[in-house]
């Protein structure tokens, strides 16, 4: 026999989700499937991320749809997905688990939703050059 109480005194241990914010975060891809619709008529890539607050994450990405415009964004996010894992081929959807990225979410008519994906390593800033009004002594060299 269990005692309810026992388990009210262990939820009081329990750390809760915190909720994400719109923005940029870090996440592992934990699964990738090729899903067929409900409707039957498309399929999709069906994403699980996890953040590194334990937050789990879905992204479903339109592959095959009646809706030609569902079917351009979702391209639009493998392909961010691909340039932010460097994949370049493959015939398998597992290809991304394991894989570390950036997603950005956003809320959308009340939905968060994962916007793109980028890479974790990004080349340096190009430093800005300043002109001088300094005159040319006429031995630079362009």
């Amino acid at each position: 026999m269990f005692s309810f109480s026992d388990f009210l005194k262990q939820a009081d241990e329990v750390t809760l989700r915190s909720e994400l914010t719109d923005g940029w975060h870090k996440v592992k891809i934990e699964s990738s499937e090729v899903k067929q619709t409900k409707s039957g008529t498309g399929a999709y890539l069906a994403l699980r991320m996890r953040t590194e607050d334990n937050n789990v994450l879905y992204c479903n990405i339109n592959l095959i749809n009646p809706n030609q415009q569902a079917v351009q964004i979702g391209l639009g996010l493998l392909k961010a997905l691909k340039l932010a894992t460097a994949v370049v081929s493959s015939d398998s959807p597992q290809v991304f688990v394991g894989k570390t990225v950036e997603v950005l979410l956003k809320t959308v008519k009340g939905e968060q939703k994962v916007i793109t994906f980028r890479n974790l390593v990004r080349p340096p800033a190009i430093p800005k050059v300043v002109a001088t009004d300094e005159p040319s002594t006429g031995d630079d060299i362009f």
